[in-house]
């Protein structure tokens, strides 16, 4: 394994030169130890090694500035979310998809000479940013999602896989059917915007409640995630609730609360890979 030594001489304070190094070690595992059969499953050995960077950068974050290494964990996300999304649009204006990343190498073109990074290395991570974020969310018991993972290597370490090999084993893990999910982020391309727009009303008595909307657009009639709402309040508390939202608008009411909400957000913590607008 060889590391420049410029990303040590010159680590940077955003956790990208972390992100580099922790990549490049876990290739031992992911890319090395497991393999991709072909380069339709590139993003289990590309994606995976940045997912793992992602984790060592958020580990390095946490202990380097513990009051701010969240949200600048947040903030190195919430660039790698803009540069998916933009990418396209600063090629060639709205209404150009990107490709799936299941086409792999055949993501690069001439026209897209950036197209592999962003979607194998990066939009990759993100499908397993999303996927952790789910089996945070399920109710059924079973390993974590790190032992799910490390269960997985060790089963294949030696051989290489497949995309269905991957999938099939994360739904024996998880306890339900994650096909929807994969139709989605690997084998598609959509690339969700939601806009909210929200009413906070007294309902008496020193009670609140949040009358929310929640819209999507450019996804295609099936697709559906749990979008993550964040209400604020005054005195710097907050609470998140998990909604699932499809194709058709979301209307619906949050509370009641005992304080004030100050403001409504969606996916403050960066969970889904998806644009928001107010």
């Amino acid at each position: 394994l060889l590391l420049s030594w410029m990303t040590f001489e010159m680590t940077g304070t955003k956790g990208i030169d972390e992100a580099f190094r922790a990549h490049e070690v876990a290739h031992q595992y992911w890319g090395i130890g497991v393999d991709a059969r072909s380069y339709h499953d590139a993003w289990l050995s590309e994606g995976m090694a940045e997912f793992w960077g992602w984790q060592v950068a958020r580990r390095r974050l946490l202990e380097k500035d513990p009051p701010n290494g969240e949200k600048r964990y947040r903030d190195f996300l919430k660039d790698w979310r803009e540069n998916i999304i933009e990418n396209r649009r600063f090629l060639f204006g709205d209404g150009q998809e990107a490709a799936p990343i299941w086409l792999g190498h055949r993501t690069h073109s001439t026209e897209t000479e950036g197209d592999y990074t962003l979607i194998i290395y990066k939009k990759g991570a993100w499908v397993l940013n999303m996927l952790e974020t789910l089996w945070q969310l399920k109710e059924t018991p079973g390993p974590d999602f790190e032992a799910f993972l490390g269960e997985f290597y060790r089963r294949h370490r030696g051989g290489r896989v497949t995309t269905e090999q991957f999938i099939a084993a994360a739904e024996a893990a998880y306890g339900d059917s994650l096909q929807w999910f994969f139709d989605q982020w690997v084998y598609g391309t959509d690339l969700p915007l939601y806009r909210l727009s929200g009413d906070i009303r007294n309902g008496g008595e020193g009670r609140f409640t949040v009358q929310l909307k929640i819209e999507g657009e450019g996804i295609s009639p099936d697709f559906r995630m749990p979008l993550p709402v964040t209400v604020e309040f005054g005195d710097g508390s907050e609470k998140t609730e998990y909604l699932w939202i499809g194709s058709q608008p979301l209307e619906t009411e949050l509370g009641p609360y005992d304080t004030k909400p100050q403001k409504i957000r969606l996916n403050k913590y960066e969970k889904i890979l998806c644009e928001v607008k107010d």
